[in-house]
């Protein structure tokens, strides 16, 4: 079987293109989709970390829990996530219980 097709059987494309997908471009070696932006974030039962990808081209149906080991090249979006969440020790409630006033 060859990889080869005859123009013959080519046609013109008349859709809108609204289907039309990026391919994943090759990074050392390894082929990799852009992250558009980090949507969310939350912690593994074996204490990792993992992060909700919204991928560049693809719709928000189409987003992936990804492990932070995955996200190689995505050190930009993960800041961008990281600086626009407010800091988590504020949202703790003090161990101490509030004193009734009389």
């Amino acid at each position: 079987m060859h990889d080869v097709v005859s123009i013959i059987h080519l046609r013109r494309y008349r859709g809108k293109g609204r289907n039309i997908r990026p391919l994943p471009v090759e990074v050392e070696g390894n082929l990799e989709y852009e992250v558009e932006s980090v949507d969310g974030e939350r912690n593994t039962a074996d204490g990792g970390k993992e992060y909700l990808i919204k991928w560049k081209g693809y719709g928000k149906h189409e987003r992936m829990w990804e492990p932070l080991a995955h996200l190689e090249h995505a050190g930009e979006a993960i800041a961008t996530w990281n600086a626009g969440r407010p800091d988590e020790q504020s949202d703790r409630p003090s161990k101490k219980p509030p004193v009734a006033k009389a």
